[in-house]
């Protein structure tokens, strides 16, 4: 397995989740003995990286990616807990980033499903009461 290269655009990202999936589902069948390789950064690193530079749209529409990517719940419980998280609860958005979640959620079941896998502690109390709204349980 070739470690993955660092996308430089969405499109370059979008196809990267793709192949970390692929290689997640293989490294997950792996043992433990030593066999497992690392597939180099995870897209939560790079997201995180945006984050950190206060690029919210940027890290938004990867999480947007990567919640239509995920090719399990479990994979996408993964996202819900770190990234989307991340965005929502710790780091300071501006409330356009949240308004577009809050309207793609209206129209995505899959996006309405990672909401209610995360935690809200630190939650802007409006936007959590726009989810609720949505009939989507946060805890």
């Amino acid at each position: 397995m070739e470690e993955l290269a660092v996308p430089r655009s969405q499109e370059q990202f979008a196809a990267y989740i793709v192949r970390f999936f692929e290689e997640y589902d293989e490294l997950s069948r792996q043992t433990t003995t030593g066999n497992r390789k690392d597939p180099g950064p995870i897209p939560s690193e790079l997201i995180f990286d945006l984050l950190e530079a206060d690029r919210y749209e940027e890290a938004w529409q990867l999480i947007a990616l990567l919640v239509d990517a995920a090719p399990t719940d479990e994979a996408l419980g993964f996202i819900a807990a770190a990234d989307l998280e991340e965005l929502i609860c710790y780091s300071v958005p501006p409330d356009l980033v949240l308004h577009e979640i809050i309207e793609r959620a209206r129209v995505d079941a899959k996006l309405r499903r990672a909401l209610g896998l995360m935690y809200w502690d630190g939650a802007r109390p409006w936007f959590r009461s726009e989810v609720k709204a949505l009939g989507i349980e946060t805890c």
